[in-house]
């Protein structure tokens, strides 16, 4: 009977200890702290990982107006290589995630499975000691086992241990399963870190990729201003340098191709708003005509200085200068469709064939003039009129911006 008494009380012990080890399991992943591991800079992947991050801010930093051909293509190669790279670090850390997951349902399974069986040995045990405490003997256990014990087979085996005497192997059988409840807890906790962990890695290499995309979108933006301002160039000398004109649009159709390719694109144009029509670019001043060459009133006395200059040393400066805007219009109707839209916001390489937008060169307003020396354009920057212009063109006010590379465009600011 004393030794009934003790299993009832160690029994109503156990069985509240037990609800305490089940009790919160569930709450592992909310009490993980959030930080991720640092990588070792010393790392090679870390450093490689490091040295792309750079060459790729730099390329979506790249000044493609200004870029020559193979500095276009390394950005674009660059970019091409981090994206591909985040592409590929997210698929791996969402894989992860996966198994993580994975690995805490099956944690987590076994936690429930190890709790139920505590939760029927506990309540095995306190009853057997209850029959043992209140039977008088231990015969009279084995007889109600034997006619309505539980149905369970983990308490029959206790009831047997019970009635047989084996008290204490019943108690070491219970707390065994306790213990094991303790190593599936921190099993389960340790999942859940392990799955916090993934999961923020995941969401990190979601922010890379999108840093990555919108990199690709800057350069591409840059790209299509290049290849505009190269198309209001290339439509501008096809009177007077057809094959030049060619080479401009063949060259930058290139690079927007191989950027096409590589899946940079420019940032999409919202297509939906209201479309603000700007007013059609056109002289300010009037137009004149100097020497054959039609420009603004304003710079017209500069370029007639300029022409007398040249002509004392022998040179006959002549070219194109006022382009209209409305021909520019009916251009891009024709090749961008009729809509608002489609004649002041698409962007040039959706149209067939491309064509610059109304009002992106200086011609349009009679401000840019496309030299001509001696009958023949200025194509080249080692052409002795090029030096001689930029000797003496400063001076009455035209400027030519080598960085793009048009020898015989000259204008108010270089652009």
């Amino acid at each position: 009977m004393k030794r009934a008494l003790t299993l009832l009380l160690t029994a109503a012990l156990l069985a509240a200890a037990t609800l305490g080890l089940s009790a919160g399991v569930s709450t592992a992943w909310s009490a993980v702290g959030r930080t991720e591991a640092k990588k070792d800079p010393a790392d090679p992947q870390t450093k490689r990982d490091k040295v792309r991050r750079q060459r790729a801010a730099s390329a979506a930093k790249l000044d493609a107006l200004k870029a020559d051909a193979d500095q276009v293509d390394r950005a674009i190669a660059d970019l091409e290589a981090n994206t591909k790279s985040r592409q590929s670090e997210l698929a791996a850390a969402k894989s992860a995630e996966e198994q993580a997951a994975k690995n805490v349902a099956d944690a987590q399974a076994e936690v429930d499975a190890v709790s139920a069986r505590i939760g029927t040995l506990a309540q095995a045990t306190k009853k057997a000691a209850i029959l043992a405490f209140t039977s008088g003997g231990e015969s009279e256990l084995f007889s109600s086992m034997l006619t309505g014990g539980s149905n369970q087979a983990p308490s029959q085996d206790l009831y047997y241990n019970l009635a047989v005497g084996d008290l204490q192997g019943a108690l070491n059988e219970l707390e065994a399963a306790q213990h094991q409840l303790q190593r599936a807890k921190a099993k389960a906790e340790r999942a859940a870190q392990a799955a916090t962990k993934r999961r923020q890695r995941v969401e990190q290499k979601i922010e890379d990729l999108n840093t990555a995309i919108a990199q690709q979108e800057q350069l591409g933006s840059s790209l299509e201003n290049r290849f505009e301002d190269a198309l209001a160039e290339a439509e501008g000398l096809a009177e007077l340098d057809s094959a030049l004109s060619k080479q401009i649009s063949q060259r930058e159709k290139a690079i927007i191709a191989r950027a096409r390719a590589a899946g940079i694109k420019g940032a999409t144009v919202d297509k939906k708003g209201k479309i603000k029509v700007p007013v059609i670019p056109t002289s300010a001043n009037g137009l004149v005509r100097v020497n054959g060459v039609l420009m603004d009133r304003s710079i017209g006395n500069a370029f007639a200085r300029l022409v007398a200059e040249a002509a004392a040393d022998g040179i006959n400066l002549t070219g194109g200068g006022y382009r209209s805007a409305q021909a520019q219009i009916n251009l891009r109707r024709g090749n961008c469709g009729p809509t608002d839209y489609d004649i002041w916001e698409r962007p040039p390489s959706e149209c067939s064939p491309p064509a610059a937008r109304p009002g992106h060169s200086l011609h349009e307003k009679g401000l840019a003039i496309d030299v001509r020396c001696n009958g023949r354009l200025i194509s080249r920057y080692s052409d002795p009129c090029f030096a001689w212009m930029a000797e003496h063109a400063p001076k009455v006010g035209l400027h030519n911006d080598v960085t793009h590379r048009e020898a015989w465009h000259w204008s108010i600011n270089g652009n």
